[in-house]
């Protein structure tokens, strides 16, 4: 699920984006749809912010000085298990702590940073892989059929800190060369960086020699998760 952070004068903004991700057949959810009549709003917020995957937020003059946004992208940030994308609205300075994640900018072309947004999104349905055929050992045959988002959940629950170094150097890569203030974000850049060099194959080839038993384990799991499709409403 994509849960989608603004404050409320950033609403009609917030809208567009919902309504352009819902239109490319994705899952947000945002407040003013999702919480009903009756409901508790606290409560609401909390149960979407633990079940969901990305966290959109929308960074502007307004919502950098909203308790309720700051909370919801610390707690992402606390939690390490959403991958938070924030969207630039306006030339407001981005905090310290969000300075190392990249943003999309739409504060010169408001419809451009939404193309990115949704090519985004997209790119995580499926993995670019090379289309000649190759021999992999193991369950790396597996990982190869992998979304793009299941080999990240995956890699989240498999690698830890030492195991990240080992690839590293294992594949002569610059430790430097992997931004991230957590574990968690220099696992999402080491992705990033292994799909731009074209050696995400090798990556899930390695991973598949090194951590079997995890992988075995949280296969499972990572594939059974429905993030693409439209939620089911209350009541609906």
């Amino acid at each position: 699920m994509i849960f989608i952070s603004y404050a409320h004068q950033d609403r009609s903004s917030a809208s567009r984006i919902c309504e352009a991700l819902t239109n490319a057949g994705l899952r947000p959810w945002i407040d003013v749809i999702d919480v009903a009549p009756g409901d508790s709003f606290v409560e609401r917020i909390n149960d979407a912010l633990g079940r969901s995957s990305y966290l959109v937020v929308l960074l502007s003059s307004h919502s950098l000085i909203s308790s309720w946004v700051k909370r919801e992208w610390m707690a992402a940030l606390a939690t390490q298990k959403s991958v938070l994308i924030p969207l630039r609205l306006d030339c407001s300075e981005i905090p310290t702590v969000l300075s190392d994640i990249r943003f999309i900018d739409m504060v010169s072309n408001f419809e451009a940073g939404l193309r990115e947004l949704v090519r985004f999104f997209e790119g995580e349905k499926s993995i670019p892989l090379d289309s000649q055929p190759s021999i992999l050992p193991g369950s790396s045959g597996v990982l190869r059929s992998l979304t793009r988002r299941q080999l990240r959940l995956l890699t989240q629950e498999c690698l830890g800190e030492t195991d990240l170094h080992k690839f590293l150097f294992d594949a002569s890569i610059d430790p430097g060369r992997i931004r991230g203030g957590s574990l968690h974000e220099r696992l999402i850049d080491l992705l990033h960086y292994a799909s731009q060099e074209a050696i995400l194959e090798s990556f899930m080839e390695w991973l598949a020699i090194e951590r079997p038993r995890c992988i075995e384990a949280q296969m499972k799991i990572v594939c059974d998760e429905q993030l693409w499709g439209l939620p089911t409403r209350r009541g609906s």
